[in-house]
């Protein structure tokens, strides 16, 4: 009754390892660690780990919407990658005017979260008012809308 899954988190693929001696994954990207989870144990057990382990990569590109919204003085803002990418989020006023870069690079495939503090890039606050958080991969963008009031 034991079972041995293997869960390659960049294709989100599980493999059942308990008769293989061998296993030929592919290339590996050189900019981010091909992650693997070996589980091993009672059925059970190991197929409610591995729906875990799976919840934990989001299946798509998403931006959810910030928490607080509307917010004073500063609000969580947390999205998603199913894979490794590169990303620009920035904050924008409603005249489309850059107020701040919240992160520009490389990020790992998983969830991700950042305050944002309601300060332009340097340091001052803000001023009440809607501001648009932008996440953009190079192929896809989101877009969502949050107010500030003070």
């Amino acid at each position: 009754n034991m079972e041995v899954i293997l869960l390659d988190d960049l294709n989100r693929k599980t493999i059942s390892m308990k008769d293989r001696q061998q296993l030929e994954l592919g290339m590996i990207s050189d900019r981010f660690p091909r992650k693997l989870h070996i589980v091993s144990g009672p059925q059970e057990l190991v197929h409610g780990k591995i729906s875990e382990l799976l919840a934990a990569i989001p299946e798509q590109f998403v931006l959810h919407q910030n928490y607080p919204n509307p917010f004073n003085p500063s609000t969580t803002l947390r999205f998603g990658l199913p894979e490794p990418s590169k990303i620009e989020f920035r904050i924008i006023n409603i005249l489309g005017q850059e107020v701040a870069t919240i992160y520009s690079g490389w990020k790992d495939m998983v969830f991700h979260e950042f305050r944002w503090s309601g300060q332009n890039d340097m340091g001052q606050p803000v001023s009440n008012g809607v501001y648009f958080a932008i996440l953009s991969n190079g192929r896809d963008m989101q877009v969502r809308k949050m107010l500030l009031v003070k």
